[in-house]
């Protein structure tokens, strides 16, 4: 059947059914899920494309002259578990026809799809990988991995924690919203204009998670007073660490620190999970804590200037990244300047 391109507006309701059916199923992947449903929820009519047909879905975000795709690692669904590499191909030159000027980009894509998706014909490069947590001894090893590569300034950065008698608690909905933005506000974020409720886009997209419950939020408190929080979510035997803060005055006790060791394992060490996705690049952090690392890349389609301006950015960016963080710099010394 031909490719079928749709605003958000003139969504049919046997598409919905479509969707919420492969939701469903044990192939969707939270940022796949998200990509769509949120972009639904949040966006406005115009703002997002979904092209469609018997056998491929795929959501992006309209950003000047590209379309960006929404969907994470795996940007595209099939009605099986696979990728039809000639329905890839295929979506992607009746976007680019039926929007002439139009580029595609689909950041972060996992390595696996890239090869299964038949696209020898875009510019792909590579990426900084993402840090993975394995959890096959329920975040046991956590703790040992991060004491084993650190040593004795683990053990102080927990000390200086609990002495400071903090708490953490669970929290959703609303008192979630409330706390996560009160952080944000005291984040060293704040003063460089990167904090969460100072972009629109990223405010309004979390804040439909946060109240729609599709993500649960750890926040460290000094009695009342939020202090930092992790924002998790749980989806096929997977928890993505979406997002996370802390209150710049509280910096000298660790609550940071403290949330992606021990905080994320007495949160999810009950759990019979696959693994802690940390959703992102490396850094000092996450490179201590991670056990394994997945591939990723960036494809801009069509091949050709437009594209591999996009693919010089990105890399200058992550060759910025990578030099600060083999020295030891996390994401303040490096933004915060």
């Amino acid at each position: 059947m031909a490719l079928t391109l749709l605003r958000l507006i003139d969504l049919p309701h046997p598409l919905v059914d479509r969707w919420d059916r492969w939701v469903e199923s044990e192939h969707a992947t939270f940022h796949q899920t998200q990509g769509v449903t949120t972009a639904w929820e949040v966006a406005s009519p115009g703002a997002v494309v979904l092209a469609v047909n018997d056998h491929v879905i795929a959501s992006f975000r309209q950003d000047n002259d590209r379309f960006v795709g929404l969907m994470g690692a795996t940007p595209t669904i099939s009605q099986s578990s696979g990728t039809d590499p000639a329905m890839t191909h295929s979506l992607l030159q009746e976007i680019v026809s039926s929007y002439p000027g139009m580029l595609v980009y689909l950041p972060l894509v996992d390595g696996r799809w890239l090869r299964r998706s038949g696209l020898s014909d875009a510019e792909t490069w590579r990426r900084l990988p993402n840090p993975v947590i394995g959890w096959d001894y329920r975040g046991g090893d956590l703790i040992d991995r991060v004491v084993d590569r650190l040593g004795n300034r683990v053990q102080r950065r927990w000390r200086a924690f609990e002495r400071a008698s903090l708490e953490c608690h669970e929290l959703s909905d609303d008192a979630a919203l409330v706390a996560v933005l009160a952080i944000e506000e005291a984040s060293w974020k704040a003063a460089y204009g990167l904090a969460l409720h100072q972009n629109p886009l990223l405010l309004e997209f979390y804040t439909a998670l946060l109240l729609n419950s599709l993500v649960s939020v750890q926040v460290v408190v000094d009695d009342t007073h939020p202090v930092a929080y992790r924002l998790d979510a749980y989806w096929q035997r997977t928890v993505s660490c979406l997002k996370w803060s802390y209150d710049d005055s509280y910096a000298g006790v660790s609550p940071g620190f403290y949330l992606l060791t021990k905080g994320l394992r007495d949160r999810w060490g009950h759990i019979d999970l696959s693994h802690v996705d940390l959703c992102g690049s490396p850094d000092p952090l996450k490179t201590a804590i991670a056990s394994t690392y997945q591939d990723r890349w960036d494809v801009a389609w069509p091949a050709g200037e437009r594209a591999k301006a996009i693919m010089r950015e990105r890399q200058a960016h992550d060759a910025k990244l990578e030099t600060n963080f083999r020295a030891g710099a996390g994401y303040k010394k490096i933004y915060g300047r």
